[in-house]
């Protein structure tokens, strides 16, 4: 076994016990504002569009520094600032201090994220790429199902503010194993290089792209749970256990996809991905909650391949050394479409059901598949090969 795919194991291990540890308290927070501190729906709203604006806007310098500072002393600063704000929002009440630490929690989630994913774009060969990206992305979105599970059962025997003390002080079991994590190289790219790359037909249609597919992630985001709860009369933990479902399937595709990838020429396998995502969006939209579930892990299995789809095209066709604020690049068009989407199909959702909104994400999910067609065309003729 070589050295780079043991680097690549304990990234994918460290981000499987903190999605774990993290993966419930989004869901959860909702609950924990209104129910403990009082908060009215609008102002729980205006945290959560603060968390999203504060993540969109630490992208591009998390990315960028991933660059010009190694990806393990930005992951253990952005795990610091997580211990630091779960733990002080066992002491906080009010308002505006915890819209200040909801805001933390946004940008410091977004400078662990790139830099565990820095770290392993820039510690593999593209040879290894496909297999290393599964067997970081799966395991990780399996620690999101097994956390989801672990939370449900911790907050029957304790309450909120001990739960977010609980999660303070177990992010130091990641926060261990990151100073086990090799340096990668760093580069010292001046911005008209970044523009280079990114200024491309064929990456600019990659974007455009993305902004689409990920409009549904908004569309998730507002109608999701309350279709589960107003539509499939799902109990809070009920609808967390649904959830973690499409979690587990997506964990298991992503590595089983990610070593048959160079086997499965991208042309069939993305447009399957799609039709799967958007026909499962569309047809979860059902009040028998098993034909629902079954959709559902169908729209997970989707996504999943084209997890490993979108992250081998950024790999493969952005320099490695700035692969830090490339990626977030991409990353901050897909957030910006998730944003977008919010807007727009929570507008769908309050107008004329959450179901009919989650039908059309769907739809365009699906129609989104001449855009990377496109992208098929224009890579053949635009993109040339870039340094490893």
């Amino acid at each position: 076994m070589s050295e780079k795919p043991n680097k690549t194991r304990l990234a994918a291990i460290i981000a499987t016990i903190y999605s774990i540890i993290i993966a419930s308290t989004f869901f959860m927070m909702p609950i924990y504002f209104q129910s403990e501190l009082g908060f009215s729906t609008s102002r729980i709203g205006f945290i959560l569009a603060a968390m999203s604006v504060t993540a969109l806007l630490s992208m591009l310098p998390s990315g960028i520094s991933n660059d010009f500072i190694t990806s393990r002393k930005l992951a253990i600063i952005g795990l610091l600032i997580l211990i630091l704000s779960f733990i002080l929002l066992y002491f906080t009440k009010d308002f505006l201090e915890v819209l200040s630490l909801m805001v933390l929690i946004g940008g410091a989630r977004e400078l662990f994220r790139l830099s565990l994913e820095t770290f392993v774009f820039k510690s593999n060969d593209i040879s290894d790429m496909p297999v290393s990206l599964g067997n970081y992305h799966g395991p990780r979105m399996t620690g999101l199902f097994t956390g989801m599970l672990l939370a449900a059962i911790i907050l029957r025997s304790t309450g909120f503010r001990e739960f977010f003390v609980i999660i303070g002080l177990a992010l130091f079991i990641p926060l261990m194993l990151i100073f086990f994590l090799p340096d990668v190289s760093v580069s010292k790219s001046g911005a008209a290089e970044y523009k280079r790359e990114l200024i491309r037909p064929s990456v600019l249609i990659f974007m455009l792209f993305c902004f689409i597919f990920t409009s549904h992630w908004g569309a998730e985001y507002v109608n999701y749970g309350l279709f589960l709860k107003n539509n499939l009369m799902l109990s809070d933990s009920q609808s967390a256990l649904y959830m973690s479902f499409e979690f587990l399937l997506i964990g298991i595709t992503v590595p089983v996809f990610g070593r048959y990838y160079k086997r499965i020429r991208l042309e069939y396998s993305t447009p399957f991905a799609l039709i799967c995502s958007g026909l499962g969006h569309i047809l979860m939209v059902n009040t028998d909650i098993y034909i629902s579930l079954i959709f559902r892990g169908i729209h997970g299995i989707g996504d999943g391949l084209l997890i490993i789809i979108s992250y081998m095209i950024i790999a493969e066709n952005f320099s490695r050394e700035r692969i830090g604020g490339l990626n977030a690049a991409i990353n901050f068009i897909m957030m910006a479409g998730m944003l977008l989407g919010s807007v727009i199909y929570g507008y769908l959702g309050e107008n004329y059901g959450s179901g009919f909104s989650l039908i059309v994400s769907g739809i365009v999910t699906i129609l989104s598949t001449p855009v990377i067609y496109l992208w098929f065309v224009l890579s053949k003729n635009d993109l040339k090969a870039v340094s490893k």
